[in-house]
């Protein structure tokens, strides 16, 4: 697998705003403006970010490289920032690994 796609079906970049979007429906159920969804999922973060995973490892949807911070429970960009430590296994955004 690995393909890192970096376009959506329709030709668009997938960026971070994106996934942060699909994670925040995922895990919270909150919904992009002007959507509305009658049964929003609300999975918690740690299963949306299982389902994101899944996307990426398995099914090659979304670019490898965005990840959850453990400690803010907030997605970001690994090509960009954040860092993972080797010792404890942890994924965390520049913000939280001050």
């Amino acid at each position: 697998m690995g393909h890192n796609y970096t376009k959506d079906a329709k030709g668009q970049d997938i960026t971070l705003e994106k996934v942060q979007e699909l994670f925040r429906f995922l895990a919270y159920g909150e919904t992009p403006e002007g959507m509305i969804v009658k049964y929003p999922p609300k999975v918690g973060p740690r299963k949306a970010m299982s389902i994101v995973w899944f996307l990426q490892e398995q099914m090659d949807i979304l670019p490898d490289r965005f990840e959850m911070c453990v400690t803010c429970k907030e997605i970001y960009d690994t090509y960009t920032e954040g860092g993972y430590n080797e010792k404890t296994g942890r994924h965390h955004c520049d913000w939280c690994a001050r």
